[in-house]
C-alpha cells in the first residue's frame, strides 16, 4: 500500500515555505515510523517521490518508535533521541526544521482525511490479525 504525500507537503508548505526546496535539494530521505500497535511504515521524501508506504525501503536513515499521540511532537520540532533508532543526527536535523511551525496531527489527517485514516485502520487490523 502506498499513499502519495503531495497534498500533505502542499499544505505544510503554506506553514513552512522552504519545505519543498529542502526536500528537492537534498538527497532522498527515507525513514520508518513504528507506531506501537500498527505495522511499521515508511516515508520516502525526494524530488520525484513523496510517499507513505508499508513496503520495506532500502537505505532507511532512521526509525521513529512511539505512540500515536507522541508523533505530533516530531512535527513540532520537539525531537527526543530516545524515540529514534538509527541516525539520530539526521532525524533531529530534519524535524528541528519544523520548530516554531504549528503542525498538528489533526491538520495532517484532515489533508489526507480518508486516505490516511483508512491506511491507519488497515495497518491496525493487519497488526492484530494472525495468519494460521
Amino acid at each position: 500500500m502506498e499513499i502519495n504525500l503531495d497534498k500533505t507537503i502542499a499544505v505544510a508548505s503554506k506553514l513552512m515555505p522552504n519545505i519543498v526546496q529542502m526536500i528537492d535539494k537534498n538527497p532522498p530521505l527515507i525513514f520508518g515510523i513504528n507506531i506501537f500497535g500498527y505495522k511499521l511504515f515508511f516515508v520516502h521524501l525526494s524530488s520525484n517521490k513523496k510517499v507513505l508506504t508499508t513496503v520495506p525501503q532500502k537505505s532507511v536513515e532512521f526509525t521513529i518508535n512511539c505512540e500515536l499521540k507522541e508523533l505530533g511532537y516530531f512535527f513540532n520540532g520537539k525531537v527526543s533521541p530516545h524515540f529514534i533508532e538509527g541516525n539520530a543526527e539526521v532525524a533531529i536535523a530534519f524535524f528541528s526544521s519544523f520548530r516554531g511551525v504549528n503542525i498538528r496531527n489533526e491538520d495532517i489527517l484532515n489533508v489526507q482525511f480518508g486516505e490516511i485514516l483508512l491506511f491507519l485502520t488497515i495497518l491496525k487490523k493487519r497488526a492484530f490479525t494472525k495468519k494460521f
